[in-house]
This record gives C-alpha cells, structure tokens and sequence, in this order.
C-alpha cells in the first residue's frame, strides 16, 4: 500500500490497485511497531483502516527489514496471519496500535 496525500484537501489515502474505496476519505492509522523481545520501538507505519493485515506485514517489512525474509507480528498477544481479506478495522486496529516483531530474518 502506498500512503497518498490528495492534492486538494491533503486526505491520506492508499492507492491499492482493484480495491474500491468510499467517497468519504479515511484517517489514516498511526501503527507503533516493537520489538516483543526488548520493547523497543522499530518504526511507525501508517495505513487504512480499510488496508489488510497483508497490508500490514509488507509495510512492517518494509520499514524495520527490508532485506530480511518473513516477520511475525503480533497484536495483543495475538499472532496476525497476514491475509489479503481481513482489513485492519475488522481486526479492532485503532491510531496508535502497537504490534509487536517477533520476527524478521
């Protein structure tokens, strides 16, 4: 996903290739991303609440390892399964949420 700001109003929105999205825009979710071994904060990713949690895991890989193979994330002690048909808002993901690395590389 890729963070776009609207050349009239400055609304975010991400243009995700055949996603359809409302006329109303979105705020865009502020995501704190962990280290869940040492706490220490890695990034700040921003996405929609509309983008998926597949969304999710290519902007944490992107921002923390780049180069590394898959990471792990957690929410709440939970693990995410990065699936392309779970939205962030289905999750219950709101601005500011923390997930936590468990893994890259």
């Amino acid at each position: 996903a890729e963070l776009v700001q609207g050349p009239q109003n400055g609304n975010a929105s991400v243009a995700v290739p055949g996603k359809a999205f409302s006329r109303e825009p979105q705020a865009a979710l502020n995501i704190v991303v962990q280290s869940a071994v040492t706490g220490d904060s890695l990034a700040q990713v921003r996405l929609l609440p509309s983008d998926t949690v597949e969304d999710l895991y290519r902007a944490v890989s992107a921002a923390v390892a780049p180069d590394a193979g898959a990471c792990r994330l957690l929410c709440a002690g939970q693990l995410l399964e990065p699936k392309k048909e779970i939205t962030l808002e289905e999750v219950g993901f709101t601005d500011g949420q923390v997930v936590d690395v468990v893994r890259c590389g």
